[in-house]
């Protein structure tokens, strides 16, 4: 089991601490009954955030966590998403996730019920162990930020339903490897693929009908583009750092920036 911080912590504990020592130099990775027997602990100063963090990445929470809109299994890192409000409200739930510290290194899988149709605001930010290779088939929108900085998506494509796609969505996704986008999308929020060099689309839905700033930008696979007759504006830098495109269709006038 590896160390979620290199240098020894020194926590200081109450005699109510399940019997632990008064105070431990054990580094996290060797103490995590330690770290789960945090109740009524008394800490020494700025360390009851490595607690926590050794209780959601090394899964030293007793039991899986199950309620109406969400379960998660701390051995296996897997986040089962039972409503649209599940796909957001587990980032309260601070056995999961280690917010102050931007942390969210516990979730490794999601698996979604049939009935989501929204991925919401920030809903997997900053999860970076997140190797998620599908959505479900009734996604409909995919909300700002809903997976920014997922290092490890791999996506191949996107639901057929998807008609939205928010600001910074995919944004420092590098694992992600489209080459179309749904037909249904009719809005590209801004930073939507920010530096998804691994995406390679070559044409745009006839749906989309704007294009945030900066929503293709870095995205250095794209090395051509046709954009479709309803399109009605294009925002800057959009496809700013595309330093392989060498083309550019357009089916209509040159819409508004």
């Amino acid at each position: 089991m590896a160390a979620v911080a290199e240098q020894p912590c020194t926590h200081q504990h109450n005699n109510e601490c399940g019997g632990l020592p008064q105070e431990d130099t054990q580094t996290p990775a060797d103490s995590e009954v330690l770290c789960a027997a945090t109740e009524g602990c008394t800490l020494a100063e700025n360390h009851e955030g490595d607690c926590r963090l050794a209780l959601a990445v090394n899964g030293a929470r007793n039991g899986t966590i199950d309620n109406n809109d969400y379960a998660f299994n701390p051995n296996t890192g897997e986040l089962a998403v039972k409503t649209d409000a599940g796909t957001t409200a587990w980032r309260d739930d601070t056995g999961i996730a280690v917010e102050e510290t931007g942390r969210y290194e516990a979730i490794r899988s999601v698996v979604f019920d049939d009935s989501v149709t929204s991925i919401g605001k920030d809903a997997f930010s900053g999860c970076t162990n997140l190797a998620l290779s599908a959505l479900p088939d009734g996604v409909e929108s995919i909300g700002d930020g809903a997976f920014y900085g997922c290092t490890s998506l791999a996506l191949s494509a996107l639901p057929d339903g998807v008609e939205s796609i928010g600001h910074y969505a995919f944004s420092g996704c590098t694992d992600i490897r489209l080459t179309a986008l749904p037909d249904g999308v009719e809005r590209i929020g801004d930073g939507a693929f920010a530096d998804c060099t691994g995406i390679k689309l070559s044409a745009l839905p006839d749906g989309v009908e704007s294009i945030g700033d900066g929503a293709f930008e870095g995205c250095t696979g794209i090395t051509e583009m046709t954009f479709p007759v309803g399109l009605s504006r294009i925002k800057g830098y959009a496809f700013s750092g595309c330093t392989s495109l060498a083309k550019l269709t357009f089916q209509s006038a040159t819409p508004r920036r």
